[in-house]
């Protein structure tokens, strides 16, 4: 599960498993009540899950319920959702998601969209779109499709695209 932490008013958010930004964990003691600086993560829509101690302190664990799922399929405005997207694996540089799509659509993985990461559909290379200024995403035929996230910053696409980048930014120059 994904969670941060908080501690002496320092947010550290850390990663860990194929689930969505569910949980907040931070330090609440009598001279420091509880400060969630993310403005999706307010006091109103988070759900207390436990109370543990840690170093004579309390320790607030939350969740919050209407946080996005880490994969999803985004279908036209007027399209009902299909079956969700199923995380496989979930490594450091690889994840693989199993997707189902009624219509052609748009698998979004709420990933930061990091340079150096390829997407193949079934086997096939495929561009690797943004999604939200921030997101990785690939669009998706209809029909079945198993989609591979892989961390190849070495790759041969990869160094055509910065050498690319450098030579734009000489011309601009």
């Amino acid at each position: 599960m994904s969670f941060g932490l908080a501690a002496d008013h320092k947010h550290i958010k850390a990663s860990k498993g194929a689930e969505a930004l569910k949980a907040f964990c931070t330090v609440q003691s009598a001279d420091a009540p509880l400060r969630v600086q993310h403005a999706y993560l307010t006091p109103g829509n988070l759900r207390l899950i436990d109370v543990i101690a840690q170093n004579q302190r309390q320790v607030h664990i939350y969740e919050n319920p209407n946080a996005l799922p880490r994969v999803q399929i985004l279908a036209g405005p007027t399209d009902a959702p299909g079956p969700q997207p199923q995380i496989t694996h979930y490594g450091h540089t690889l994840i693989t998601i199993s997707a189902n799509c009624v219509k052609p659509c748009r698998l979004v993985l709420h990933d930061i969209a990091y340079p150096g990461w390829l997407v193949s559909v079934n086997g096939r290379q495929a561009p690797i779109l943004t999604q939200d200024g921030l997101f990785r995403a690939v669009d998706l035929a209809a029909g079945q499709s198993e989609v591979e996230f892989s961390f190849a910053p070495l790759a041969l696409a990869n160094l055509q695209a910065a050498v690319a980048g450098i030579l734009s930014q000489k011309a601009d120059q």
